[in-house]
């Protein structure tokens, strides 16, 4: 476990950076409101107080609204089933947590899905045994380009299908 203070920095850090990103999209879309209003016909949203947002977006329009049908009661679910768990299994609390995590990325993610995160978690794990700060790093950014790859695509293509029907 890290100090403290290194904890602290990070999150403060992680923080600012975030919030100085947001600020210069909103300042720069501020910058640019009626050339981007005339350019995509921008609606008020009712997400962010009232800012405009493009309704043609696909991606956030998806994301929104599968997070909304899917990942928002997985969520709840997890929180009520870690209290439950802490309440009256805490010393199983791990595991009862991690068979409920597997049951809901197999309910939003399908078979597939769960197994490309559980063998990404696999390797994740094995390299990060050899506690080698630099070998941890480069696995997991050669995991994350795996997710590019032909047959991760179909499994993802497989996603959409599903939610389309």
């Amino acid at each position: 476990m890290l100090p403290r203070w290194e904890l602290s920095f990070y999150l403060l850090a992680s923080l600012g950076f975030h919030l100085y990103s947001f600020y210069e999209v909103y300042k720069a879309s501020r910058e640019h409101e009626e050339e981007l209003d005339r350019q995509f016909a921008l609606e008020i949203g009712t997400l962010f107080g009232g800012l405009k947002k493009d309704p043609t977006d696909f991606e956030w329009s998806f994301w929104m609204e599968w997070g909304k049908q899917r990942l928002l009661r997985f969520l709840f679910g997890h929180v009520a089933v870690s209290q439950l768990a802490n309440v009256l299994a805490r010393k199983h609390r791990p595991w009862i947590l991690g068979a409920y995590g597997i049951w809901a990325s197999w309910c939003v993610l399908g078979a597939h899905g769960t197994a490309i995160i559980f063998l990404h978690t696999l390797i994740s794990f094995c390299v990060a045994q050899f506690r080698s700060l630099v070998l941890t790093w480069l696995c997991s950014l050669l995991l994350l380009s795996t997710l590019r790859l032909q047959d991760v695509e179909e499994v993802k293509r497989g996603w959409d299908q599903t939610e389309n029907e």
